[in-house]
């Protein structure tokens, strides 16, 4: 070899070496990708259950479910379940804000605000800067009405007329009193369940004060669920989500996954509390 020589790539190695890098970098990133997902199911699936278990502990606490539309004793505003919960997941100083809408300062903090427990990662629709927007329905049949009311046929009912509801049978009462009064079993049905915060470009989802349409922040127990489908594709009102199998909160606490197979075969008799239907274990 001459003292002089430089060595060097040549054209044809250095394009290899990118090809390489390329192809290694193709077969890398689908992993990533299912890694991130997989974490993001894990964050959702953990949301879930803490809020089925504030939801759990506040019936215990106070021998009730948290009423939907609970009137303020200081204003015309009402509450809604997710805000009477705010306290069992460590956000007492919120629920004090919104206690108080004579505060303003402390008011439009708490208006402008979102709850982590609230959002699912997995929901590509709260990508914008909405407040108080929620990744999850609460079942109608549990928080709805009284038991006397129409229940989940309300949603039928208004489908033609999205933005009419008629406000009568919602009279402020949950429809079970405690979990106690499930008859079906705490484990044998849901309490709460994924949907898309946003659906399409015009109906959109809110934890608070939703006196005028439960449908957002609630599911309609009478729609299957939209499994595997995207945000132009979802019906207001129904369980949504983009991966192949749905997430539930049941109501003894505990949270897990339901496959398209489980939601044909057992969806609308774990939606209901009282309905005397028997589930089979593998659903």
């Amino acid at each position: 070899m001459r003292p002089n020589q430089r060595l060097a790539f040549t054209l044809v190695e250095l394009l290899t070496v990118i090809a390489v890098i390329s192809v290694l970098i193709g077969l890398l990133l689908p992993a990533v990708q299912q890694a991130r997902i997989a974490a993001a199911r894990i964050q959702s699936l953990n949301n879930i259950k803490q809020v089925s278990l504030s939801i759990h502990i506040y019936s215990d606490s106070n021998n009730s479910l948290p009423n939907y539309l609970k009137p303020m004793q200081i204003s015309s505003l009402n509450q809604d379940v997710l805000f009477e919960i705010l306290p069992y997941l460590e956000q007492e100083n919120l629920y004090r804000h919104g206690l108080d809408p004579d505060n303003y300062d402390k008011f439009t903090e708490f208006l402008a605000s979102n709850v982590k427990q609230y959002i699912d990662p997995l929901d590509h629709s709260t990508s914008d800067l909405r407040p108080l927007k929620i990744s999850y329905g609460l079942n109608l049949q549990i928080f709805g009405a009284k038991k006397s009311s129409l229940g989940g046929r309300l949603w039928r009912d208004h489908r033609v007329t999205p933005h009419i509801m008629s406000p009568s049978p919602f009279l402020g009462l949950s429809a079970i009193q405690s979990i106690s009064h499930i008859l079906d079993g705490a484990s044998n049905t849901i309490m709460m369940t994924q949907r898309f915060s946003r659906c399409r470009s015009f109906y959109s989802s809110y934890w608070y004060n939703a006196r005028r349409d439960p449908r957002q922040s609630q599911y309609a127990p009478d729609l299957l669920p939209q499994i595997g489908i995207q945000q132009d594709d979802c019906i207001w009102g129904a369980a949504q989500t983009t991966q192949p199998s749905i997430l539930v909160g049941l109501c003894d606490g505990s949270a897990r996954s339901i496959t398209r197979a489980g939601v044909e075969a057992a969806w609308f008799a774990a939606s209901t509390p009282n309905g005397g239907e028997v589930i089979s274990s593998d659903w």
